[in-house]
């Protein structure tokens, strides 16, 4: 790995470590340059401002949750388990990235215009996704006919509602079975058979 990559690296792994402890407004490029070791004017030939680090750093954990999240759904066979297994580890993960984050409940607040941009991205590859996890389900017959777009783009915004309620709770069992009633509310209309 070449010595600029290193450098950038340890950047990004450093400010990841002092953004989860501090938070965003808390942390300054002199607190990262002085973690990495570097002058403050060294951090400036990787990224221009401190945003351009948070927004870097913020990529890499979305990414890391979404192949997580992404990956989970492999051993299911059905569009139904699919999607379960999808929500139920999307929480683990959100659950991690707040337990890890100390400040992550007041950013989250805040909503940063910055990281709303990349959490729209986000959201668009997480409706694509589940649309085709809805796409099998109608093509095998698990699933009735329905807008599968519009059905994936309601069930993302409803994971985004309880996003925040989720990262605060820490009693998985409870989380599950909300998960599961709402799941349950989800497929009662796009069920071939009530509760099956």
């Amino acid at each position: 790995m070449p010595k600029e990559k290193n450098v950038k690296e340890e950047i990004l792994k450093k400010a990841n470590g002092l953004f989860a402890r501090y938070g965003y407004d808390k942390t300054t490029m002199d607190d990262i340059a002085e973690a990495v070791g570097k002058r403050k004017g060294a951090l400036y030939y990787y990224f221009k401002t401190k945003e351009e680090v948070f927004t870097e750093v913020i990529e890499r954990e979305i990414s890391s949750l979404k192949n997580q999240v992404f990956e989970s759904v492999r051993g299911e066979k059905t569009a139904k388990g699919m999607i379960k297994s999808y929500v139920l580890t999307r929480y683990k993960m959100l659950s991690r990235v707040a337990s890890s984050y100390k400040t992550f409940r007041e950013d989250y607040i805040r909503q940063f215009e910055f990281v709303q941009n990349l959490r729209r991205k986000f959201d668009l590859e997480e409706e694509k996704y589940i649309e085709a996890i809805l796409t099998e389900g109608v093509r095998s017959g698990e699933l009735k006919n329905l807008d599968i777009s519009m059905t994936a783009e309601s069930l993302v915004t409803a994971m985004k509602g309880f996003e925040y309620k989720w990262s605060n709770e820490t009693n998985f069992k409870y989380v599950e079975k909300v998960i599961g009633t709402m799941l349950e509310i989800f497929f009662f209309g796009i069920s071939r058979e009530a509760n099956k």
